[in-house]
C-alpha cells in the first residue's frame, strides 16, 4: 500500500530481483502518473479502484466525467480523477440540500445524514460501517507492461 511513487519504487527493486510475484496495489494509485514514474519492468501489478473504468464503463455519471474531463484538462481519465469527480458531485448535491442560505451547521448536519444518493447512474448510500460503496473493480499491468481490464 502506498502512493505512485512508493510502488514504482517498490516494483523497481522487485524487477532487479527478476522473480515472478504479483503486487496488489490497494490504495489509489494513478495508473497514468505511476507509468510516468520507470517501475519495475516485468513485474505484473493489479491496481484496485473503487469506481467504475473510466475509460470504458458507461454509467452515465463516468460519461459526464469524461466529457468535463475532455472540455476542462488535458489528461487523460484515470481512476483517481473519477473518484475526485465523484466526490465533488457528491459533495455539490450535499450542498445544495442545504438550501440557498447554507451555514456551517446546516453543511455538517446534511453531511451527517449520510443520505443515499443517485448520481446519474452510480448510487452513493453510506453503510453501517460508514462505507459508501462496496463496488470494488481491478485492472492488471500484465508483464509486457500493457493494461488488461
Amino acid at each position: 500500500m502506498g502512493t505512485s511513487i512508493e510502488l514504482a519504487q517498490f516494483t523497481r527493486g522487485m524487477g532487479k530481483r527478476v522473480v515472478q510475484r504479483y503486487v496488489v496495489c490497494l490504495a489509489d494509485v494513478d495508473t497514468n502518473t505511476f507509468l510516468q514514474l520507470n517501475p519495475g519492468k516485468g513485474v505484473p501489478i493489479i491496481f484496485t479502484q473503487v469506481v467504475p473504468n473510466p475509460l470504458s464503463s458507461r454509467v452515465p455519471v463516468v460519461r459526464a466525467y469524461r466529457d468535463a474531463l475532455g472540455r476542462l484538462f488535458d489528461e487523460a481519465p484515470s481512476p483517481v480523477s473519477l473518484a475526485g469527480y465523484l466526490a465533488g458531485r457528491y459533495a455539490a448535491t450535499v450542498l445544495a440540500a442545504t438550501g440557498p442560505n447554507p451555514t456551517r451547521a446546516k453543511v455538517l448536519a446534511e453531511f451527517q445524514r449520510r443520505r443515499p444518493i443517485e448520481l446519474d447512474g452510480w448510487r452513493v448510500e453510506y453503510t453501517n460501517n460508514g462505507r459508501a460503496s462496496s463496488f470494488v473493480s481491478q485492472t492488471l499491468l500484465n508483464v509486457q507492461g500493457n493494461f488488461i481490464a
